[in-house]
Order: C-alpha cells, then sequence, then structure tokens
C-alpha cells in the first residue's frame, strides 16, 4: 500500500514538475494565437507553436482594389491552410474556409472608442443568420477594463451588454509599449480576470512581444519599450492563472502609424527583429517560441501545395514581361537610327546650303 502512494506521489511529482517547465500555470490551455500577421509570416509564427490566426491580414488594403484585396485574402487563407493551422475571420462574405473556427466583429476595441454595444448587435446577428454555430469574437481595450468600476451597475452593464455581442472575448494591455515605469506586466492578466467576471465569457489574452513604437511617445521621464523575455512570460503565467481561455502574440508593427521606415517591397505590417535603437530582440522572440510550443506543439508544416491557376498566370507574366523586353529593345533601336537619320539628314541639308551658296549671283537677262 505504502509503495502504491509512493508510485502515486511521484507520478503527480512529475506532472507538476512538467508543467513548471512549461511556464505556464493554467494546465490544458493551449490556444496560441497571432493577430493579423501577413501570409509571409504565417509558417514562422505556426513553427512557433501558432495554432490560430486571426485575420485576414492583406497588405495595402487600403490603397488596392477589391479585386487585389480578395486575391490578397485568399493567399492568406492559403497560407493558414497549408500551415496546418485554424484561423478567425473578420468581415467574412461567402463560404467560409474549412479551417475557419470562428468570425471577428469588424470594430477593433469599441470601449476605447466609445461605441456602444448596441451598434455592435446588427453585424452580430448578421453573422449568426449566415453562419450558424459559428463563434463570434469581440476584441476589447484592457485598459478601459481595469480602470472601469464594476460596482456601479452602469459600467458593469455595460461589459455585459459587450459580452452579449460575442462569444469570446479578448483583451490587450500593452504596458511596456505604453509606459514601463508605470503600468506593470499584470495588467493583462487583472483585465482577463475582471472581465470573466462580469460575462462569463471565455477571455483570450493578446500578449506584447516586440517593440510597436506607439504613437505618441510618453511623457519625460517615461519609457516606451519592447517587453524583455521575462516579462513576456511574466504577462503570460498571469493571463493563463487568471483563466485565460488562451494566449495570442500581438507582433505587428504598422510603419505609417507606429514610425517604422519604409522598406520597399515589404508591404505595412510585418514583425521587426530590431528594436528602435537598432538593437536585436531575437531573446523575445527565442522566449515566444518556447511559451508557444509548450502550449501547443507545432504541427508539421506542409509543402505549400501551388495552385495550377496561380502557376499559369506566373508564367503568363513571366512570357509578357519577357515580350515587352523585347519590344523595348526594338524601340530602342528604332530611336537610335531616327536619331542617326535625322543628323544624316541635317548634315545634307547644310551640305546642299553651301553648295547652292558657292554658285555666282546671276545677272538679270536685259532685253
Amino acid at each position: 500500500m505504502r509503495s502504491s502512494r509512493i508510485y502515486t506521489f511521484c507520478a503527480w511529482l512529475a506532472v507538476a514538475l512538467f508543467v513548471g517547465i512549461l511556464g505556464c500555470e493554467a494546465w490544458g490551455q493551449t490556444t496560441v494565437a497571432a493577430f493579423f500577421q501577413p501570409a509571409r509570416n504565417v509558417p514562422m509564427l505556426s513553427a512557433m507553436g501558432v495554432n490560430t490566426f486571426f485575420g485576414a491580414e492583406v497588405e495595402n488594403a487600403k490603397h488596392i482594389t477589391p479585386e487585389q484585396f480578395a486575391a490578397g485574402r485568399a493567399i492568406w487563407i492559403k497560407a493558414v491552410q497549408n500551415a496546418g493551422a485554424k484561423c478567425v475571420l473578420k468581415g467574412a462574405t461567402g463560404p467560409l474556409p474549412p479551417n475557419c473556427v470562428g468570425l471577428l466583429l469588424s470594430v477593433d476595441e469599441p470601449n476605447g472608442k466609445l461605441i456602444p454595444p448596441s451598434a455592435l448587435v446588427a453585424e452580430r446577428d448578421d453573422l449568426r443568420a449566415r453562419y450558424p454555430g459559428v463563434p463570434i469574437y469581440l476584441s476589447l481595450a484592457g485598459d478601459k477594463i481595469t480602470s472601469a468600476n464594476f460596482a456601479k451597475p452602469d459600467e458593469l452593464k455595460l461589459y455585459q451588454d459587450y459580452g452579449a455581442c460575442a462569444d469570446v472575448l479578448t483583451v490587450d494591455w500593452y504596458s511596456a509599449n505604453r509606459n514601463a515605469t508605470r503600468y506593470p506586466m499584470t495588467f493583462t492578466g487583472d483585465a482577463v480576470a475582471k472581465l470573466r467576471q462580469a460575462t462569463g465569457k471565455p477571455v483570450l489574452a493578446w500578449i506584447e512581444c516586440n517593440d510597436q513604437i506607439l504613437a505618441p511617445p510618453p511623457p519625460a521621464g517615461q519609457v516606451a519599450r519592447a517587453p524583455t523575455p521575462d516579462e513576456i512570460q511574466q504577462t503570460v503565467d498571469w493571463a493563463m492563472k487568471q483563466g485565460a481561455a488562451g494566449i495570442g502574440w500581438f507582433a505587428t508593427c504598422d510603419r505609417g502609424k507606429y514610425g517604422w521606415t519604409p522598406i520597399p517591397g515589404k508591404g505595412d505590417s510585418y514583425w521587426p527583429l530590431i528594436d528602435r535603437n537598432e538593437a536585436s530582440i531575437q531573446p523575445q522572440i527565442d522566449r515566444v517560441k518556447a511559451i508557444g510550443l509548450a502550449l501547443n506543439p507545432a504541427v508539421p508544416i506542409p509543402s505549400p501545395v501551388v495552385d495550377p491557376a496561380i502557376l499559369a498566370l506566373q508564367q503568363k507574366l513571366a512570357e509578357t514581361n519577357a515580350n515587352l523586353g523585347v519590344a523595348q529593345a526594338a524601340v530602342d533601336q528604332l530611336r537610335i537610327e531616327l536619331k542617326q537619320q535625322r543628323s544624316d539628314n541635317d548634315a545634307f541639308a547644310a551640305n546642299l546650303n553651301r553648295w547652292i551658296r558657292s554658285f555666282p549671283a546671276t545677272q538679270p537677262v536685259q532685253p
């Protein structure tokens, strides 16, 4: 009997040690998401344990045609599918892809924009009618939640009404990037606990993990920066302990909004490997990968499936570009020949004028 007890104790001790090694204090929470990342980042993030992507992220969306936007959206969905991951779609139209596990309401952080829950009801009802049974997600600003006074019935009801607009809620609270000298890293978890208590809904916590360079900069004496690896770990651990349904990585920097220098051909949204002082954030990325793989071991990434229609279009484009090159070369040669011909004509005309002027003036004939 005693040996059986010892065996049981050792088994539970092993489990406890394993959970401790993972670095997360909520066993069984395995959702690891990424928020609005471009298609080129999907394989990298999937290899880091991400199994759910929120999007689609279509770069330069404000400056392209509807047809180009639809094509970019299809590329993004295909990238997520190729990674064996799931997606939560924003602005869904038409049939949903098989890996779609949720729909994101179009208004982001309405509680931070003074948009009332009543303004979200029509979209919620439309999505539920068109896609019955598909969970609806709503993203809320964590700082407004932690500062709300739920002892006041009207403030409590406000968040209960927000909760009624969705099946799953998400929160963010980017302490280091906003003001690392003022806001503790525990605020994300605090927002999770408070929102869960008010609404009874599952809450996913977005975690800052890179240098976002939020504008405007903080006042003098205060610091905005990337979180350290240990701060990332602390934020995740506390959020999970407060009952987060999972975590998500917010690692998107919009150069136009946050001050990053544009890089030709790279689009607007990306995950930089350096902070504003040109220092590497590779340690942060290493910690993100360790946490992501601990929560959700990465699935093997299959080889990309290339649509034959895309290959045909690419081949046609290559042929067209080649033909354009040949045509341009011919035009350039004609311009050279025309310039030479004009030069020859000018020389002939000059010689002719000299020859004419070489004859003596003709005297009029007297009758």
